[in-house]
């Protein structure tokens, strides 16, 4: 039987320290949910909205109600992804809400599995990228600069650059890639990277080198955005 609010709501937000030790998850963490016999790619975009011992509380995003297939007592499988890498498990749901705040209340402790490293998992993309050389042994390279580059493939250690600048292996870059995502307001993600390897690429009609290129990041937090990224554009490929 569903309910019409769960009891807790996104304020406060709530997080054991013992129940988060033992899954991969945090609060506002985006998690993916899929009822059981959902088709393979019908996830639910979800963010966590309290940790407790015996329980993980998910709102859905974009307001979204939960299908109807969705009951107390029903399995679901579950998706999480940090940038030691994305994390399955399957789970059992204590409560569902359709409102005020539509989501789904699990039954935790929950068994998490580690199935693949996001780091070395790549996505095509076609993204622009404003690319500019920060060190370099060619003293005359530093401060080039491309603001017409093209990201071509993106994971979570590196990225391809396809660029009009003639780049050498281990320059130092300064990377802003323009997307539009609500994890990245700006549209602008500022990275830095370094360069593993250059190939030429076409000649016209300016030419083109595509360069390898291996991100550096400044913290965790960063890194983690990246992950999420990476695996929210595989999921709307395979959608």
């Amino acid at each position: 039987m569903r309910t019409p609010g769960l009891s807790v709501q996104p304020p406060p937000l709530v997080c054991d320290p013992s129940a988060i030790a033992t899954m991969p998850l945090q609060v506002k963490q985006p998690v993916w949910l899929q009822p059981a016999g959902a088709t393979e790619h019908a996830w639910l975009a979800c963010t966590v909205s309290s940790i407790t011992p015996d329980r993980v509380t998910l709102l859905l995003e974009g307001g979204a109600l939960p299908p109807v297939t969705l009951e107390p007592g029903s399995q679901v499988a579950l998706r999480a992804i940090n940038s030691q890498g994305v994390h399955v498990a399957t789970a059992e749901v204590a409560l569902v809400a359709t409102r005020p705040h539509p989501g789904v209340a699990l039954r935790a402790p929950i068994p998490f599995t580690t199935t693949q490293n996001r780091k070395f998992v790549r996505v095509v993309v076609n993204l622009p990228v404003a690319c500019s050389v920060r060190a370099s042994r060619d003293a005359e390279r530093v401060g080039a600069s491309d603001d017409r580059a093209k990201c071509c493939d993106l994971s979570a250690g590196g990225m391809r650059v396809e660029t009009a600048l003639p780049l050498a292996v281990g320059d130092q870059l300064a990377l802003t890639l323009k997307l539009r995502h609500a994890r990245v307001p700006s549209g602008e993600l500022k990275l830095a990277g370094q360069v593993v390897r250059i190939t030429q690429g076409v000649t016209k009609p300016r030419p083109q080198f595509m360069a390898g290129v291996e991100l550096i990041y400044a913290n965790q937090r960063e890194q983690d955005l990246l992950v999420m990224l990476v695996f929210e554009f595989e999921r709307k490929r395979l959608a």
